[in-house]
C-alpha cells in the first residue's frame, strides 16, 4: 500500500477546506505543491473530484521522482527521513482537510450513516488486533444484527485478492441460499453459514438492497435466538 492510501484510509476529503488550505483548483480536481527539507524535494499532491489523492516527490536537483520512499527495503537513515518528512505533510492535510469515516469504502460510510439515523446504533469496535471491524447490536437484546470487517478477497474468494470491506447479516435459511445466486454475496464470513450472509460493499448490491436486508436482519436478532 503507498504511503498516501495508508494515511487517508478510513477519511472523506471536506472540498471546501482545500483551497483555504493552499490547493488550486483545476479542470479535474485540485493540486497542491509543497518544497521541504531546505528546499531540496518537492511534493505534489492531486486530490480529484471523487476525493482519491495521489503523491510524488521530486528531488529538484534532478528534477526526478523521488520513489525510494514508497520502497519498503529501502530502510537507510536518508531515504527514512524524506520519507517521515513526506509524511508529515500527508498527515497536515489530512488532519486539515479531511473527515475521519468509520470505514474505508464510500458504500460502508453510507450505510453506516442509515444505520445511526435509522437505528440510532453507532458501530462497535471490539477487537485491538482488527480495528476496523465494526459490530451493530440490536439495542432490544444485544444481538449482533451486522457485522463490518475489512479482509482480502482471496477470504471469500481463491481466485481474487485485495482489500475489501463487506458486511455479515443475518437473514431466513432459505433466503440466504437464494442470495448466493447473485453477485455481491458470499457464505458468511466467521459466522454460521446457515443463517448468516456476506455482502460485499463495493457498489455491486445497490443501497436500498441493502438497506433491505439490514432491516431484515434487525428483525431477525430481534425476535429469534442468534446462532451466529
Amino acid at each position: 500500500m503507498k504511503l498516501e492510501q495508508d494515511i487517508f484510509k478510513r477519511t472523506s476529503v471536506i472540498f471546501d477546506q482545500l483551497e483555504p488550505y493552499g490547493f488550486h483548483r483545476e479542470e479535474n480536481g485540485y493540486s497542491y505543491e509543497v518544497t521541504f527539507m531546505n528546499d531540496a524535494f518537492q511534493a505534489v499532491i492531486m486530490i480529484d473530484l471523487k476525493g482519491n489523492i495521489t503523491g510524488k516527490v521530486y528531488e529538484l536537483e534532478t528534477e526526478e521522482e523521488y520513489t525510494n520512499i514508497y520502497v519498503i527495503t529501502q530502510t537507510g537513515a536518508f531515504v527514512s527521513k524524506v520519507r517521515t518528512a513526506y509524511e508529515q505533510i500527508l498527515i497536515d492535510i489530512r488532519n486539515h482537510c479531511f473527515e475521519k469515516n468509520y470505514f474505508i469504502f464510500p458504500q460502508a460510510n453510507r450505510i453506516t450513516k442509515w444505520i445511526e439515523t435509522t437505528y440510532h446504533d453507532e458501530p462497535e469496535f471490539l477487537w485491538k488486533k482488527y480495528p476496523g471491524y465494526g459490530i451493530f447490536r440490536n439495542q432490544k437484546n444485544g444481538k449482533w444484527y451486522g457485522a463490518i470487517m475489512n479482509i482480502d478477497f482471496s477470504k471469500l474468494d481463491s481466485k481474487k485478492t485485495g482489500e475489501v470491506e463487506i458486511i455479515d447479516l443475518k437473514l431466513e435459511e432459505e433466503k440466504v441460499k437464494c442470495y448466493l445466486k447473485e453477485n455481491g454475496f458470499y457464505p458468511a464470513y466467521h459466522m454460521n453459514k446457515k443463517n448468516w450472509i456476506t455482502v460485499l460493499f463495493d457498489g455491486t448490491v445497490a443501497d436500498e438492497k441493502m438497506i433491505s436486508l439490514i432491516e431484515e436482519s434487525y428483525l431477525n436478532t430481534g425476535r429469534t435466538r442468534q446462532t451466529g
